[in-house]
């Protein structure tokens, strides 16, 4: 009985998202206008993928100066940084950086948030055009907590979807 209840439990957290990489950030959306009024500096890490035809393409913004460190968990060849950089500058900088594929017809902008509710940064991704691969949505990122503290995230194809290379 007492194994029973822990498995069920066990599921139910889950499920319900409470366990596991997705627990450690979350995501919510916000408007570029929002995002202006931010008067931090950051740190902007593009992740473009493997070649040029993967459309996993985002832009990540780590907070400077406070204690939580957002790094990607790829290889060294799928993504640069630019540092100190304003929400203006990053907003442009993923603008044009997006631009280079016809395919992306516009953008979203959410927030980066520990699960304790501190800012850690924003996550800016590409929307394709829906005749590209069927939807606009196309990726998710996987965000986890590194050995040291740090938060690393890895971009995906969602669920359904087949690369296009």
């Amino acid at each position: 009985m007492k194994g029973t209840l822990i498995t069920l439990a066990l599921l139910v957290a889950l499920i319900t998202g409470c366990i596991g990489p997705r627990s450690i950030l979350l995501s919510s959306p916000m408007d570029d206008a929002t995002a202006l009024n931010d008067t931090r500096r950051f740190t902007l890490i593009y992740f473009f993928g493997i070649n040029e035809f993967d459309p996993r393409r985002a832009v990540i913004l780590d907070s400077d100066g406070d204690d939580i460190q957002i790094l990607p968990n790829v290889r060294d060849f799928e993504y640069e940084k630019l540092q100190n950089v304003s929400m203006g500058e990053a907003l442009y900088e993923a603008e044009v950086f997006f631009a280079s594929e016809p395919k992306i017809i516009n953008s979203t902008v959410s927030t980066i948030s520990t699960p304790d509710g501190s800012f850690a940064g924003y996550e800016i991704l590409p929307v394709y055009d829906k005749s590209y691969l069927g939807r606009s949505e196309l990726l998710d990122v996987i965000y986890s907590l590194g050995p040291d503290g740090t938060v690393l995230f890895d971009v995906e194809l969602k669920r359904g979807i087949s690369k296009p290379y």
